[in-house]
């Protein structure tokens, strides 16, 4: 029902409309600021290759930028022994983690922690477990191509 305002000499729910509307956008930017400057962010790289000892094979590659000459870390998804491993690989370092038993969502954009990424394990001196071995990486980081030892010996690189 519309109501008439005397004090203002506007309608209250033209007032009332005005406020949710503002509302309704203050709220979904201020859930975007957050998320973006608490999280890393990584876009998926759609014209990036990987290789297996020089052959083009399956996967997907991510970037911590979408300007590909930006990128100064990746994550590097393929399939191991029937399964999907995924990489995080620094490219200024240059180091590479195992993401061990998590891979990356096959999504155009995903996020998780910059406190705790799940490549990245930290364990107090007491409850380091015993970690299988790896491969020596031999890593070789160029402007936008990445080369690396996987867990199962193959070489892999990747370009993007």
């Amino acid at each position: 029902m519309l109501h008439y305002d005397s004090r203002r000499g506007v309608y209250s729910i033209v007032n009332r409309a005005r406020k949710r509307a503002l509302i309704a956008v203050a709220i979904p930017i201020a859930l975007v600021i957050l998320v973006f400057s608490f999280k890393a962010h990584f876009f998926i790289l759609p014209f990036a290759t990987i290789e297996e000892n020089g052959q083009v094979v399956g996967g997907y590659v991510y970037g911590n930028s979408y300007r590909p000459k930006r990128v100064s870390h990746i994550l590097v998804t393929r399939s191991e022994n029937g399964q999907r491993h995924s990489y995080l690989a620094s490219i200024h370092g240059p180091i590479v983690f195992d993401c061990e038993d998590w891979t990356a969502p096959h999504l155009p954009l995903f996020m998780f922690l910059d406190v705790n990424p799940p490549c990245v394990k930290v364990y107090l001196a007491e409850e380091i477990p015993l970690l299988p071995k790896t491969p020596e990486r031999d890593i070789k980081a160029t402007d936008r191509t990445f080369d690396f030892t996987a867990n199962d010996g193959k070489r892999v690189t990747v370009k993007w």
